[in-house]
């Protein structure tokens, strides 16, 4: 999960990041091939729509304009993924709900503002 400064000052801010909290800085290399060292925490929990995720590695972008963005290690532990590039949603279905019960959470996206709204919605 990569995360943008501002929004990692704000956890911050608010005491959301404990010194305990804090991993090893990483360097990575992206698809354009350029590198970049990230500062990088553990959120100790994530709720998303109506699942909590704990323990997850979150990295803080060197860019204020970057999006968040949330990667596969954490996306497989969400259950099935769909993406419906015409409505720009990401569309998460809970591994363990029961077919007849299949409430899913809903991710709009908004790329004016690189702003992620979590939705719950039936589907």
């Amino acid at each position: 999960m990569f995360l943008s400064p501002d929004v990692a000052l704000t956890l911050l801010r608010t005491g959301s990041i404990k010194d305990n909290d804090w991993l090893p800085s990483k360097t990575f290399r992206f698809a354009d091939g350029s590198i970049a060292k990230s500062e990088r925490f553990l959120i100790r929990k994530l709720i998303i729509g109506n699942q909590t995720l704990t323990n997850i590695e979150a990295n803080i972008a060197n860019s204020i304009e970057a999006p968040m963005l949330i990667g596969q290690n954490v996306m497989k532990r969400l259950g099935i993924i769909t993406i419906d590039h015409k409505n720009q949603l990401l569309i998460i279905n809970p591994k363990n709900l029961f077919a007849k019960h299949n409430y899913g959470i809903v991710i709009e996206g908004d790329s004016r503002y690189n702003v992620l709204n979590i939705l719950i919605s039936l589907i």
